[in-house]
């Protein structure tokens, strides 16, 4: 059977391993976009296992055109919205349930949910597909079609709009349910992310161990300090705001900078999370009327960094912020 690249695991697996809620899983996800997460990948490999022969079988056999997996290209995609890949494969896997026997649809299905979640207990929507693939082999039982059989072109259009009229759409939406489970992330990446964002280790996963987890952390940290070490060799000169010329002053500044754009992308997200939906936003930066302040903004960036933050750098940074999402008086008590 075919494995996946050691070096990622579903997005199942990392909300198992560091507790994620939903919010926080958006915001993993928004900030690994779009060079360390990988949407479709599980699903077209199982496309391309299970099911694209079975499809193309279709075509040539009763001259049926056969659903074409969904192409996408991340790099032009400024923001990634789950619900539209979500949607995708929804559409797709429908389709393909009223041309693909059962068995294949069936093992292919498997097969995503094995590489996707940790735990046969983790599985959602467990009854939903055992009712939709039990009403599929009973079309295709009284249909007299088995696995390796060749219909009459007649007999199969009459199958395939039998399963499409009396199933109805609602029996697949938990694929869209389910979905986000199944998307794949780096995960030397994601730990990274996460540990930016203080999100603990909870407990080992396969693919994420704590040795995994620990090593990350140590590589960070080596970095951290390399980055505050003095360097041997003369810098060159920066645009550092009123720099002393110092290179700890320089080092801090180039820190607050880091700091307060990682800060930033997170109230980017944040914000469409509110715009998208206010019922589900969860607040972390935003006030209820969609933004933030500077207090909000530089007590972040001072929890990031561990330390008050060089002032100046991180004003100029502030100022960058998009005038719809700074409130410039004072916030109402939450």
């Amino acid at each position: 059977m075919y494995e996946y690249d050691p070096n990622k695991v579903s997005m199942s697996r990392l909300r198992l391993a560091y507790a994620l809620n939903d919010h926080e899983a958006e915001i993993v996800m928004a900030g690994l976009w779009p060079h360390a997460l990988f949407p479709l990948e599980l699903w077209r490999k199982t496309h391309d296992l299970f099911w694209r022969g079975f499809a193309d079988t279709v075509t040539r056999y009763y001259s049926i055109k056969s659903p074409e997996f969904p192409e996408s290209n991340a790099t032009k995609e400024k923001y990634f919205h789950a619900h539209l890949y979500a949607r995708e494969m929804e559409n797709l896997f429908s389709m393909l349930a009223s041309r693909v026997h059962m068995n294949a649809l069936r093992e292919g299905l498997r097969y995503i949910v094995s590489m996707t979640y940790e735990n046969s207990g983790d599985i959602p929507f467990q009854d939903k597909m055992d009712c939709l693939f039990e009403k599929l082999s009973m079309i295709e039982e009284n249909n007299d079609y088995t696995f390796t059989q060749r219909l009459a072109n007649e007999e199969f259009t009459a199958l395939m709009e039998e399963k499409i009229f009396t199933i109805p759409p609602s029996w697949y939406f938990f694929i869209p349910k389910m979905y986000p489970d199944t998307i794949f992330v780096d995960t030397v990446s994601a730990i990274r992310r996460l540990h930016f964002l203080n999100i603990p280790f909870k407990t080992e996963v396969k693919g994420i161990t704590r040795a995994l987890v620990d090593s990350v952390h140590s590589a960070l940290a080596q970095e951290a300090a390399s980055a505050a070490a003095p360097a041997e060799q003369p810098q060159e000169k920066t645009t550092a705001p009123h720099s002393t010329g110092s290179r700890k002053d320089l080092t801090r500044i180039n820190a607050t900078r880091q700091a307060c754009e990682e800060v930033a992308e997170e109230l980017l997200q944040e914000k469409r999370l509110f715009e998208s939906s206010k019922d589900t936003w969860k607040q972390r930066l935003l006030f209820d009327n969609g933004k933030t302040n500077w207090n909000t903004f530089s007590s972040a960036v001072e929890s990031r960094l561990g330390q008050p933050p060089h002032y100046e750098a991180a004003r100029a940074e502030w100022k960058k912020l998009p005038e719809g999402i700074k409130h410039k008086g004072r916030v109402r008590e939450q």
